[in-house]
């Protein structure tokens, strides 16, 4: 009974799944409208992006100038033609700042030369006013010359020529303090430099370092010089007055007598690249030196912004 009882469940479950196989077999007419869709299926669109390369710096003095570079990718937009924009969203253009930027066609009369962003509430149009077509771009160059301290935020943009979309945005803020950006210390022999005339004799040479340091709020200085003026009594120093006998542990000159010239009345020379460098902390420079003939002399060092030299890619 039981094996007989177990076989009519078997063929009873046989005979349903016929069943419902026929059944949804013999459904071969649409009994509704049929909706239908068409799907073109693409890679996602990469978009593209406005960036500064980090060489400006969040914190400056009044007084000095940055120059900063900009890097733009196309992603999927290559070719879409954009202009791009500065938008200041806190301080007042021309009151409390400037930008520039360089021109980088070699076909135009001001190539390599920094014109100034003309804005308008705010917002300034740089690249061509009908538009240009969005490429990889690695080195735009600006500057941007500090008026007033205070805190300014500035965005950069692209946006589609037509329907004013914007495709990319950055932005970055930068705080401003009063001047100077650099503080210089000094010794001669080890020893501060008293306020009066101190003794040599000609020909006796005296070691001296100087000590430069960012003030409080700096973070870096572009194209930054430093300067030797000489003066004897009330005219310049002539060269063979004075000299630098050598920077450093070395007995190199690195160069300095050959930069001295009289300029302005004075005896002055510099040491470092003549274009600047970019100073971004404390440095110790040592060099010794002696006077060559007798007089009262007076000896100024100081830091100086060499501006860009134009033309430069």
């Amino acid at each position: 009974m039981k094996g007989r009882k177990f076989s009519f469940v078997i063929l009873l479950s046989l005979l349903m799944v016929i069943v419902f196989a026929g059944t949804a077999s013999a459904v071969t007419a649409p009994i509704s409208n049929t909706l239908t869709g068409t799907f073109n299926v693409e890679e996602p669109k990469v978009a593209p992006t406005i960036s500064v390369n980090g060489d400006l710096a969040d914190g400056s003095a009044t007084g000095m100038f940055d120059i900063f570079t900009v890097s733009t990718t196309a992603g999927s937009y290559s070719g879409e033609l954009v202009r791009g924009e500065v938008e200041c969203t806190a301080g007042e253009p021309d009151t409390d700042f400037t930008v520039q930027y360089q021109e980088q066609d070699p076909s135009n009369a001001n190539f390599g030369q920094y014109l100034d962003l003309n804005f308008t509430e705010n917002t300034a149009v740089f690249g061509p006013a009908s538009g240009f077509p969005l490429t990889n771009i690695t080195d735009s160059r600006f500057k941007v010359t500090w008026l007033e301290p205070g805190e300014y935020t500035f965005v950069l943009k692209i946006l589609s020529v037509g329907d004013d979309t914007v495709l990319a945005e950055y932005e970055q803020t930068v705080t401003v303090v009063e001047g100077p950006a650099l503080n210089l210390t000094w010794t001669i022999n080890d020893a501060a430099v008293p306020n009066t005339a101190i003794p040599f004799e000609t020909g006796e040479e005296f070691k001296t370092e100087v000590t430069a340091d960012l003030n409080e709020g700096v973070a870096s200085v572009d194209n930054t010089l430093f300067i030797i003026e000489v003066t004897k009594g009330e005219e310049a120093a002539a060269a063979d007055d004075f000299e630098i006998t050598k920077v450093g542990s070395s007995e190199d000159t690195e160069g300095i007598n050959d930069t001295f010239e009289v300029v302005d009345g004075v005896l002055r020379g510099y040491w470092g690249p003549a274009a600047g460098f970019e100073f971004n902390g404390e440095t110790t420079t040592a060099f010794t030196a002696m006077f060559n003939t007798t007089g009262n002399y007076t000896v100024n060092i100081y830091a100086v912004q060499v501006p860009p030299v134009v033309n430069a890619q």
